[in-house]
């Protein structure tokens, strides 16, 4: 956040970085931490129906938002931004309520448990970092023309739909897998189950997104928007291969392969800066498209090939 205040003016002048998000990005990422602790016990107190309801209800008011005030306001970025804030405040002011209820905000703090959490909080740090750097640099290497950036937006809004799909699976099957490899006896015969049908749920999903964008643009979106839709299949693609590959963390994160997910993490943020600045300068718009899709299509390959001791397993 330092680097970000210290530095807003020149990222400004090159990027069209907003010098406002010095102060709303440190707010955004502790409504963000909130949101994922509440999911977290949510998840690990086995309540699929606060689950549901706390991951629908924020897609619903994060992607209404932002649709509504981008397209009949005319907000442009700053509508996807108050869609985003809007829908992570919803869901920290119901984070603190089931906090309260269940006693989890007092008791003790070990010294012991939270030094070990902080050594293999480094690399999670890194995969953090390497998500965000892969999902938001193509919009930095556009960001000198504005109209260009909100029309490719639009196209990334819309195909954000499989990602946001994707993470709330997986935050329920992750779970799911360590409970089955933390058995004595491994069911990998299960594993393989939820990988198939996470899978598959994730294809329907991307062919549902493209579906269903296609007759969104045709009967409500102003056809000034229509551009974006050169877009979409490159982008969706590009986004279901990340579904696919963030699976295969799994085994990474529960045996707790901290060089293997940093060594993971650097790479996707080389892949992703040297495909934008590849094909964006060649191809604008379609580019970043394109470099999105070839990003996450290289980083399937290399967490596939890197966790193969794994998943040979139950294959």
């Amino acid at each position: 956040m330092a680097v970000l205040f210290l530095y807003r003016d020149l990222l400004y002048r090159k990027f069209g970085f907003p010098s406002g998000f010095t102060w709303i990005s440190p707010i955004l990422v502790l409504l963000i931490f909130c949101n994922e602790q509440l999911l977290g016990l949510i998840r690990n107190n086995n309540e699929p129906f606060y689950f549901l309801t706390f991951g629908i209800g924020k897609t619903i008011i994060e992607l209404g938002m932002a649709v509504l005030l981008i397209l009949f306001f005319k907000y442009h970025w700053q509508g996807r931004v108050i869609g985003i804030s809007t829908a992570y405040f919803t869901v920290t002011i119901f984070a603190f309520i089931y906090f309260f209820k269940k006693g989890y905000l007092g008791g003790k703090i070990k010294i012991e448990f939270l030094k070990s959490e902080l050594i293999y909080a480094l690399p999670i740090i890194m995969l953090q970092l390497s998500i965000f750097v892969m999902s938001s640099s193509d919009k930095f290497f556009l960001a000198g023309n504005h109209e260009v950036v909100g029309i490719y937006g639009i196209a990334c809004t819309f195909s954000s739909i499989i990602l946001i799909l994707g993470t709330g699976l997986l935050q329920y099957i992750f779970p799911k897998i360590f409970s089955l490899l933390s058995a004595s006896n491994v069911d990998y015969a299960s594993i393989r189950k939820h990988f198939y049908l996470y899978a598959i749920v994730m294809a329907i999903g991307a062919i549902a997104v493209l579906l269903f964008t296609q007759l969104f643009y045709t009967f409500f979106i102003n056809v000034k928007y229509y551009p974006a839709l050169k877009y979409i299949y490159f982008i969706v693609l590009g986004y279901f291969f990340w579904t696919i590959t963030y699976f295969f963390y799994c085994f990474l994160l529960y045996n707790k392969q901290k060089r293997q997910i940093l060594y993971l993490s650097v790479l996707s943020i080389t892949i992703s800066l040297g495909c934008n600045s590849f094909f964006i300068p060649r191809l604008g718009d379609a580019g970043a498209a394109i470099a999105v899709c070839c990003c996450y299509l290289l980083m399937l390959c290399c967490t596939v090939w890197v966790t193969r001791p794994y998943w040979k397993l139950f294959f």
